[in-house]
This record gives C-alpha cells, structure tokens and sequence, in this order.
C-alpha cells in the first residue's frame, strides 16, 4: 500500500515515518525547493508529543536538539507574577530548523525519501498532480501541509483560516547577557503587547512576540520591511512594560528575527477526509502557538492515522482516525484561542485579567497541563 504524503515540515515526515511502522510504502513531498536554512523559531513540544515520538522511535533523536522547559511563569506588563505553571515532564524547547534538519535525517535512516520541488496543483480521487508536471498514484494521501494546506482545497474547498489580529515575530540569541530563567519561560501579558522568553544556563536563548495589527500582512509582506524597523517597533511596545524585552531584542540580530507574519485560526471544519485523503496537524485544526500543543498533536495525529490505517485499511482508517482525534485537538485549540485574545487587552480587561488569572491559576493547582498526560497505545487494536 502506498502513501504520499504533501508538505515536508515537522509533521511530514513524522508521518511518512509512522505510516513506515503500520507497514506503508510513505514518500514526503515538499513545495519548496530546498530546505529552509538557519534556526527559524523556537517551538515548545510537550510530553504528551514526546511520548508519541518514542512511540516511533525518534523521541531521543529529538530530545538531542533540544533544552528543557520546566514550567511557565506568568506576569503583566508590571513585572507582578500572576501565577506559575509546571510541567513534570518536562516540556522541550527546540528550533524549528533543528527539529525538521533531525526529522529528516532520522525520516530517510528508515527509508522514507522526502523531495523537494513538488507543489500540489490539484488531487483526483487517487492522483496527485503537481506543478513540475509529475505524477504521483496513492492509496493514501495525507495533507500534513499546513494552515494554509494545498490538500485541504480537495477535502474542504469552503474553508479558510482567519487573521486571529497579531502579528508573530521571535528571535534567537547566542548571549543575552541575562541570569538563567531556570528552565522556565517567561510570558509577560503587556500593555500593547505579548512576549515570552526563555534564558539558559549559558545565558543563551529566545524570544517570541505577538504584536496587534489592524492588517493581515502575510510572510511576504512583513519582509518587505526592514528588520530593524519592525525591531524598533517592537521595543517602543515593550518598551512600556517592566522586564528584559527591550534588551533582549536589542542584542537580537536583525538577520536572526524571524518574521512570522499574521497568526491565523482556523473553524473546527466539517471533515477532515475525504474518500482516501485526510488532513493532519495544522492543515485540520491549527494551533496558535500559545498552546504548546501544535506540533505534539500533529505528532500524535501521526502515529494515531498510522495505527488506523494499519488496521482499518485507508478508507476505514480515515474516518476512525477523525472519531478518536477530534474532540481532544478542539477542545485544547479552544483554550489556547482563548489565551490568545486575552493576551493584548484593553485597560478594563487587563485588570479583569489581572484579577481572575491568579485565582484561576491557583484553583487547578501548580501542574495544570492535563492534555500532557495523553498515551498512546501503538499496539492496541483499532476497530471501526
């Protein structure tokens, strides 16, 4: 049995891997040319993701690449900590451009091949056609490509993510100059903006930021700015609340800012299937990056799609893959949608915020990440 899967991100080849493991014949097939270079953004993967990695086999591989995240503490734009979170696991801190380099690596040592080049154009009900003309016959198709998937045209042509009102920009940097966060990331609920960090032990570490903007402005159009503009930018608004933002992105080199353009949402669709294609990760239900959920999900979508294809064959497989994932990834994308738009508020909602965040907080205890506690079976058998 074959399998394509389109979009050679994170979630690509930990697909093309899974289904490798249910006994599929799994290629990748990726739009851009060549790899993206340099580190890209950090990305938080939680416990319950790394539980789905060992599943098949990669967790140490990643785990190699990545720094510890022992919990959160959160603040307003005061400096005034309003609650402080732990994560026992740990959850692990990793750039985006490690993680996909050691996917891939660990994707082609199991013989799955991901290719370059290979922009979809449109799918037949068991044809794949892309821009360079080719072909490519499945029994599977898997759309692992993202909020703004080239799949899901094919299985939900009405849907379309939503500007969720931020723009998304982080930064990466070899020596902050600050004292350790102790294992822990720092998101600060500003005045006019959001922005978490991290510092290590070596005084190395990250940023992200999400800035309100009237306008969607796509990747594209965010680089058509230069880089030291939209840093100034960012200092004037953080520049309003206490802690090291300001400093941190100053020693942020203007070449090391990553511009992520208009953070999107997307409605819970109506299906995530049809006939032998299906739709994974982001491209079914994307996650604001707040959640720390979006490429743990994705990697539990893997190994949960593989189990039932393995055991249900691809019709069968598709529609229980839907029935055993749905409920969990919208009720974690509703929390963290949620966050998101509480996160920049006004001054009435910012004293509300203020206010209830804590007693929130406080009432469902010091370790409050219950998603991360998800396993998963990979023997257990699938039924219809």
């Amino acid at each position: 049995m074959r399998a394509v899967v389109v979009g050679g991100g994170v979630s690509g080849p930990v697909v093309g891997v899974a289904l490798r493991k249910a006994g599929w014949d799994a290629v990748v097939l990726e739009a851009r040319d060549t790899p993206p270079e340099g580190l890209g953004d950090g990305l938080s993967l939680a416990p319950n993701g790394m539980r789905a990695l060992d599943v098949l086999g990669l967790g140490d591989a990643v785990r190699g690449v990545g720094d510890d995240i022992t919990g959160l503490v959160v603040r307003n734009g005061a400096g005034r900590v309003l609650g402080e979170l732990t994560s026992d696991p740990a959850m692990l801190l990793v750039w985006r451009g490690e993680l996909r380099k050691v996917l891939r690596a660990e994707a082609a040592r199991r013989g799955v091949r991901v290719l370059h080049g290979r922009r979809l154009l449109h799918v037949n009900e068991r044809e794949a056609v892309f821009a360079d003309g080719s072909r490519e016959r499945f029994d599977l198709l898997v759309g692992a490509d993202g909020v703004r998937s080239a799949v899901r045209r094919y299985v939900v042509p009405e849907a379309r993510p939503r500007y969720a009102g931020v723009l998304g920009f982080s930064g990466n940097i070899p020596f902050t100059g600050q004292n350790s966060t102790g294992g822990k990331v720092v998101l600060v609920h500003g005045r006019r903006g959001f922005f978490g960090y991290q510092v290590l032990e070596d005084s190395s570490g990250g940023w992200f930021a999400h800035l309100p903007s009237p306008a969607a402005l796509t990747v594209a159009q965010v680089r058509e700015r230069d880089p030291k503009d939209w840093m100034a930018e960012l200092t004037s608004v953080f520049g309003e609340d206490r802690g090291p933002a300001v400093e941190l992105i100053g020693r942020t080199a203007p070449d090391a800012l990553v511009l992520s353009g208009a953070l999107e949402e997307l409605d819970p669709l109506p299906r995530w299937s049809r006939g032998n294609v299906v739709l994974v990760g982001d491209a079914a239900h994307a996650q604001f990056p707040n959640s720390g959920q979006g490429v743990a999900l994705a990697v539990e979508d893997a190994v949960e799609l593989a189990r039932c294809v393995r055991d249900l064959g691809a019709a069968g497989g598709v529609v229980a893959f839907e029935r055993l994932r749905r409920a969990r990834v919208e009720r974690i994308g509703q929390l963290a949608g949620r966050a998101v738009r509480s996160a920049v508020t006004g001054p009435v909602g910012r004293a509300v915020r203020d206010l209830v965040m804590p007693v929130a907080i406080r009432r469902v205890g010091p370790s409050a990440f219950p998603w991360h506690r998800h396993e998963i079976d990979w023997d257990a058998r699938v039924t219809g």
